[in-house]
């Protein structure tokens, strides 16, 4: 059974939720299920034999400009069993369409798009008409069904899989955690509430790392030399994986503080949870508080309330034995709920029901 999966991008040129989630598919050790990538780059520089590759020439709406992208997917898609959508991401949907009945097609939803209204209301249609087409739609959580009009009218289709974390490439032993370290990671772009969390710094006597890159980098460094809180507060960008990870290790609290709807999700919280973090999570209407759930891995406040968030901050700095129960808690959910190896034999389940469906 060949499987070929379509997004814009993928490591090592990009990091994120997907190509993450793509990168665990593709190292599913099943003989029976061969899984590929179909992603735009604009340095291709990996040959690997399940990688394709189309050229990019930037970006716009952050949507690849990448003409041969649909007329090279349209030549590739012959050749597999099973087309996995991965959105938000248009050209895949428009793929979907344009594809043969005979070929199973399957959207793996990771969020909406919710940035760009003028985009949205452009491409619902053509994201309206893939679903309806789609043979199956996979989701992380039940709760981002009740988030969208298109997926609880097809509701029927949707199957439930948990994102996945390595949680023993995780595993820390408390000895090595630092009591007055926090951390924060993600791209660096509104919608992670990194703002807020600077200013929340303020009146917290403790040191915060924020892991990441991106456009709002130079806003949120002018905004700690404006506090005068660069003793404390640090931004840290182009770790390898194996940096990133001691730095998890060595954290005793991960504040998660996005403030809108694009955070469906939230892997990083996975992974803070696995490293024996206690969380700090915001309460948006996604399955982010519902991972880490308040009162028992979590202390969930309101979006882009520093008040709360320093508060709930330095409760857990001067609360040593509720921030230990916090961490323990969450990594025994991580543990028995979204582990790599559950997420590996759920992914099988679900590609064969879909294989077997007439």
């Amino acid at each position: 059974m060949k499987i070929l999966h379509l997004y814009k991008s993928f490591y090592p040129e990009t990091k994120g939720g997907v190509p993450y989630i793509i990168q665990n598919i593709l190292s599913i050790p099943d003989t029976n299920v061969n899984n590929e990538v179909f992603v735009t780059s604009e340095k291709i520089n990996d040959n690997k034999s399940s990688i394709h590759y189309a050229h990019s020439y930037g970006t716009i709406f952050s949507m690849p400009i990448s003409p041969m992208y649909m007329i090279k997917a349209l030549k590739l898609i012959r050749k597999f069993d099973i087309l996995f959508a991965h959105t938000p991401f248009p050209y895949a949907n428009i793929i979907l369409l344009m594809a043969g009945n005979h070929k199973r097609k399957v959207i793996f939803w990771h969020a909406d798009i919710i940035k760009n209204k003028l985009l949205k209301l452009l491409i619902n249609p053509i994201i309206n008409l893939s679903i309806k087409k789609a043979d199956a739609i996979i989701i992380g959580h039940e709760k981002i069904i009740e988030t969208n009009t298109y997926l609880e009218k097809n509701s029927q289709k949707c199957y439930i899989l948990p994102f996945p974390v390595d949680v023993e490439k995780y595993k820390a032993n408390h000895h090595e955690k630092e009591a007055n370290l926090i951390i924060a990671c993600g791209r660096l772009v509104r919608y992670k509430g990194f703002s807020c969390l600077i200013e929340a710094m303020k009146d917290v006597n403790a040191i915060l790392h924020i892991i990441g890159d991106g456009p709002e980098k130079d806003k949120l460094e002018n905004k700690i030399r404006k506090l005068n809180i660069q003793h404390k507060v640090k931004i840290i960008s182009n770790l390898s994986d194996d940096e990133k990870i001691n730095y998890f290790k060595k954290a005793s609290i991960f504040v998660f503080s996005s403030i809108t709807e694009q955070e469906a999700y939230g892997i990083v919280q996975l992974e803070a949870m696995a490293s024996g973090c206690a969380i700090i999570n915001t309460n948006i209407k996604t399955a982010v508080p519902l991972i880490a759930r308040n009162n028992y891995e979590s202390i969930t406040i309101e979006p882009n309330n520093a008040t709360q968030l320093k508060d709930a901050i330095n409760l857990l700095l001067k609360d040593t034995d509720l921030r230990l129960k916090l961490a323990n808690a969450g990594y025994k959910r991580v543990k028995e709920n979204f582990s790599t190896q559950i997420f590996n034999t759920k992914f099988i389940e679900i590609i064969n029901e879909i294989n077997s469906k007439t």
